[in-house]
């Protein structure tokens, strides 16, 4: 079988396969003891006063998904936020997604240092690792969005507990629930995150 170049054998194909599957059914178990006493992340952290931080998360049922990626600064502003809904085969799919939106809501507000930030820490291993890992499922979206991350001068992917993804989750579940496609600018927030953007200013 030939891909993207590459040559794989009648062994490496089944290989392959159960990569998709453990990186998809990876998403949905409990974190490990170890892992939770490792979090210590206790909520949402703003950014580097010379970075944006892009929240990203995606929600899926069977053929559909959802994603949502919100933009603040250093001191919590909202400077905009995006929602997508399209046909989805996994939910590994709709998380890569929505990494891919939070790159397109950096470029759309013309930003350059970004944190994309989710909870879908499988995802953000496949966008950092070894380009021969990357499942067949997600390869194409996964190549775009390192492509397009090489248009920003300095972009960073981190993982973070679903808790302290509350905003991304809110939009994106929003964006399923009313199949809702759209941009808001910073002066009008969507109303399923604008109570928690006012905590946030207050906190901060």
């Amino acid at each position: 079988m030939v891909f993207s170049g590459h040559v794989f054998s009648s062994e490496v194909i089944p290989r392959k396969d159960a990569l998709d599957f453990n990186l998809c059914t990876r998403q949905h178990q409990s974190p490990s003891p170890k892992m939770a006493q490792g979090t210590d992340i206790l909520q949402w952290t703003p950014p580097y006063a010379s970075f944006i931080k892009i929240n990203v998360d995606a929600a899926f049922v069977p053929n559909k998904g959802a994603t949502g990626a919100i933009a603040q600064d250093h001191d919590g502003q909202f400077l905009g936020c995006e929602t997508s809904t399209f046909d989805a085969t996994s939910s590994l799919m709709a998380e890569s997604f929505a990494c891919k939106l939070g790159i397109s809501l950096a470029k759309s507000l013309s930003l350059q240092h970004v944190i994309i930030e989710g909870d879908a820490k499988n995802v953000t291993s496949t966008i950092l690792g070894d380009s021969r890992d990357i499942p067949w499922s997600i390869r194409s979206v996964i190549l775009d969005i390192r492509n397009e991350a090489n248009s920003l001068d300095n972009i960073r992917f981190i993982d973070v507990p679903k808790h302290v993804n509350q905003l991304a989750h809110n939009l994106c579940q929003y964006a399923m629930d009313e199949n809702v496609t759209f941009r808001w600018n910073a002066s009008y927030p969507p109303d399923c995150i604008s109570s928690n953007l006012s905590f946030n200013l207050f906190f901060y």
